[in-house]
């Protein structure tokens, strides 16, 4: 067994010298686990020029092998205290007092003041104060208040639960407009099922968004809140900068805020025309222009469009080839819904081929948005490869339809979820059975 372990001590007597402790301490190990198994990997000879930290990360080597090798557990963790105690580490206060309870929860305090007291000592003793690597380990130990560093000095966990810069680019976040209630809510609730992400329900009343994440939550999901009133530039600006700071990007946005006039509302049809264009299309576009240069590589965007959104629903053929234009563009679309508007209240939406629906026209409009937007986010240099698609969910049972549509909310958002998480589509019209259709015919 001697012959064995003293097989990887270095012959040059300058070599052992220098390291003599390093091994003895490692010797030691093997003997008291009465083997006769030798490392795999051994230092042949360690070069007097090398500093401690070198055998520091030697001996974890050599812990990590003992740990692999199916020795008693007691005497693994003695072999991990007694290499960190030679090499200079501060030892437990007591006995019981195993390595493996330092890196427990309740000892992380004290294992970052073991980590800092190591460090500190090499980067006095060993570096000197115009050492670069003694100065580096400085910078590690200063990085940020609460760091725990590893054998290493480099950071390996942070105590509190907030988002830190350097895992903004990686968490994935989805955000769903207008999600207090009905098909947004349902979206929600089928992302917090299904993605592998943060979820964020929004709503312009605050207490009503905050009702639907209390009753999300005791259904075990956990979605994120926050206030969006996408008529309120400042608002939306607001959302996203926080979104900004915080996450540092979007990975799935849903634009499901809308609003429909009743059959037998009181408002005159100027109005109804103006306020439905005003939410179900310049609000929706208010937050795309915000947040679109937040959405990161392979982004989705699902804009909630309706049957109502077919081109076919509006009469005038003129109109639908202004709507269709392949390179027809935001501020033209712009112009046109706003022609719409000035129609309607002149009396003249009818005459003009426009139809007698203020949610059609909405809805026509946010379908023709999707295309433009496709188009655009396909020319993009360099290509962030965002796939932007309308959907048709069907008719559901929600507020807006009075609670005459036959589906439930959850399946409603069935071909919404279809398009955030599974369908490779670009610019398409899907119907609620997640089928494209031709929006044109």
């Amino acid at each position: 067994m001697e012959e064995n372990a003293l097989a990887f001590i270095p012959s040059k007597a300058s070599a052992l010298q220098k390291n003599s402790e390093f091994h003895a301490v490692v010797y030691e190990s093997y003997k008291s686990k009465k083997t006769t198994r030798v490392p795999e990997i051994v230092p042949e000879e360690i070069s007097p020029k090398k500093d401690r930290l070198f055998d520091i990360k030697r001996a974890k080597q050599e812990v990590i092998k003992f740990g692999t090798s199916g020795f008693d557990s007691q005497k693994k963790e003695e072999a991990k205290i007694n290499l960190l105690i030679k090499l200079g580490a501060k030892p437990p206060k007591n006995k019981n007092q195993n390595y493996k309870l330092l890196l427990t929860e309740k000892k992380k305090k004290k294992e970052a003041e073991l980590k800092l007291e190591t460090f500190q000592q090499l980067g006095k003793n060993k570096f000197g104060k115009s050492n670069a690597k003694g100065k580096s380990f400085d910078r590690k130990r200063r990085k940020g208040k609460g760091d725990l560093l590893d054998i290493y000095g480099k950071v390996k966990h942070r105590p509190d639960n907030k988002v830190e810069s350097s895992t903004m680019s990686t968490q994935k976040v989805a955000i769903v407009t207008g999600s207090n209630k009905g098909i947004g809510y349902a979206i929600v609730k089928g992302l917090c099922e299904k993605y592998k992400g943060l979820v964020y329900l929004t709503s312009r009343d605050e207490g009503r968004g905050k009702a639907a994440i209390e009753k999300l939550k005791k259904l075990g999901f956990n979605p994120l809140f926050h206030q969006l009133d996408i008529l309120d530039q400042t608002s939306v600006d607001t959302f996203r900068d926080y979104i900004k700071e915080t996450h540092g990007g979007i990975d799935i946005l849903v634009n499901n805020a809308a609003i429909a006039f009743n059959v037998d509302a009181k408002e005159t049809i100027g109005v109804q025309a103006e306020e439905t264009i005003k939410v179900n299309y310049f609000g929706t576009l208010r937050v795309c222009q915000s947040l679109f240069p937040l959405l990161r590589n392979n982004a989705r965007v699902v804009n909630i469009s309706s049957s109502a959104g077919k081109l076919a629903r509006i009469p005038s053929a003129d109109l639908r080839a202004k709507l269709s234009r392949k390179d027809l563009t935001i501020p033209q679309l712009n112009e046109l819904v706003e022609k719409f508007v000035r129609a309607a209240k002149e009396g003249k939406m009818q005459q003009d081929g426009w139809g007698s629906s203020t949610y059609v026209v909405s809805k026509v409009a946010l379908t023709a948005l999707t295309f433009i937007q496709q188009r655009q986010f396909d020319e993009e240099k360099p290509d962030r490869h965002v796939a932007v698609n309308a959907v048709h969910p069907g008719y559901v049972d929600t507020d807006m339809t009075n609670h005459k549509g036959p589906l439930t909310i959850e399946e409603g958002a069935r071909a919404a979820l279809f398009l955030a998480l599974e369908a490779e589509l670009r610019g398409q019209f899907v119907w609620e059975d997640c089928t494209v259709v031709d929006w044109y015919n």
